[in-house]
């Protein structure tokens, strides 16, 4: 500060004016390397640590532990010893479907010779012994496709189950498809009982589980 004396003598006090520094940026144009080195990248903090789950893993999440919570308080899964009694019923009522398409594969086999084979003076290539076991594995096929995997697939239910007041269900949609009605009754659970572990398993598993069920994606619960 300086003292200044005007006209009437008295002194008058002058500030001296402090230009203030500026705040814009340099000129020079400012890089990076400049503070981390020539050749280092920005990265972040968390680079190293696992990545956060995206929108559709954390629904993916929450709908899977909301499925769990609704299976174990919408249904109530069927007792293994009554899935037994089921199975017994459902071992009988195959057996019956198996013999009766054995019985009728001979006759079948005459009347292809009388309405085709005769009639155009044909004969199967690989002898007779041949086109009858061929007709009892075809009826078999049919047997089994219409009286066991049509009604799982469509009804949710075998003849053993419905006597038995039990139904199959599908662990994704509650429904199943044909193929995994087919996977679960005709290759899936032959497996299961020959290996006796389908029997075991429902009585230690949470869902009273057997092997096939595991294997096919289903579960059995009271109708």
């Amino acid at each position: 500060m300086s003292d200044k004396k005007d006209t009437r003598g008295e002194s008058t006090k002058v500030r001296s004016i402090v230009k203030p520094q500026s705040t814009a940026m340099p000129d020079t144009p400012f890089k990076t390397s400049e503070l981390y080195g020539k050749d280092k990248k920005l990265t972040l903090d968390e680079e190293n640590k696992r990545p956060a789950k995206t929108r559709t893993e954390l629904y993916n999440e929450l709908a899977n532990k909301e499925k769990v919570l609704l299976d174990e308080d919408f249904f109530e899964f069927s007792n293994p010893v009554v899935r037994g009694v089921a199975l017994a019923i459902d071992a009988a009522f195959t057996y019956g479907l198996v013999k009766f398409s054995l019985l009728a594969a001979p006759s079948e086999v005459k009347l292809l010779h009388l309405l085709f084979l005769d009639k155009y003076n044909l004969e199967f290539m690989f002898g007779e012994k041949i086109l009858l076991t061929t007709t009892m594995g075809i009826n078999i096929f049919i047997a089994l496709f219409l009286f066991i995997v049509i009604p799982v697939a469509f009804f949710n239910l075998s003849l053993g189950k419905k006597l038995t007041g039990q139904r199959v269900r599908g662990d994704d949609k509650y429904t199943i498809s044909i193929g995994q009605a087919f996977q679960r009754e005709i290759i899936y659970k032959p497996i299961s009982i020959a290996c006796l572990v389908g029997f075991i398993l429902p009585f230690f598993d949470k869902k009273k589980k057997s092997l096939h069920d595991k294997m096919a994606g289903t579960f059995v619960i009271k109708e």
